[in-house]
């Protein structure tokens, strides 16, 4: 499956796919978003790939999703460039059980990412996880690149400063299993920049 538009605005409600080894790209200033289930693209199929890029750095010509979006197969992967995160009915961001994704120059509001995978690898790099309520990252499993010494991360964490709420920017439930980890280098979290650092298994950071 393909949705390319080349940079002419649409919008598709809810891309749903069962097939085996799909691969779905949306490209350049193009909206997926739902406005009446909470999920905006779904893949279920063995092997399916996700591919976001708005091909800019200009940040209003972002992909644009509204809604959720789950990679269900434990063999997907996905690669997320300039795109904006919106939630639709208070639920958005990514459930991600897959095997390896990046994601890039990109922009999560309110909800974020859920690793859930045992072997699965996120590298993240120059992206605003913004005005979460809950938790902005959620490891369950796998191992978490934020930044290296080398290859720094440029990311940001801020939440949001409604009363009432328990933000976390970082919650790790990931087992003492020797793979699962995080390492964060150049990533702040409320303004703060930590040395760099690795977290094996269960932490969090607020």
């Amino acid at each position: 499956m393909r949705v390319t538009y080349d940079g002419t605005p649409k919008q598709t409600e809810t891309v749903l796919s069962r097939g085996n080894k799909t691969t779905l790209q949306v490209r350049d200033d193009s909206w997926v978003k739902t406005t009446i289930a909470p999920v905006a693209i779904r893949l279920e199929g063995g092997g399916s790939s996700l591919e976001l890029d708005g091909r800019t750095m200009d940040k209003a010509k972002n992909v644009y999703i509204q809604g959720q979006v789950q990679l269900l197969a434990p063999t997907s992967t996905a690669s997320i460039k300039h795109a904006t995160f919106q939630p639709s009915s208070a639920v958005g961001g990514i459930i991600f059980p897959g095997t390896e994704m990046t994601v890039e120059d990109s922009e999560f509001n309110f909800e974020g990412i859920v690793q859930t995978a045992p072997r699965s690898s996120v590298t993240v790099r120059r992206t605003n996880f913004n005005f979460y309520k809950h938790v902005a990252y959620h490891l369950q499993a796998g191992r978490l690149d934020l930044g290296t010494k080398v290859d720094p991360g440029s990311n940001s964490f801020t939440r949001t400063m409604e009363a009432g709420t328990s933000p976390t920017a970082l919650l790790i439930d990931a087992p003492k299993d020797g793979w699962s980890s995080v390492w964060s280098s150049k990533t702040t979290f409320e303004g703060i920049e930590p040395m760099e650092l690795e977290i094996m298994g269960p932490g969090e950071v607020r």
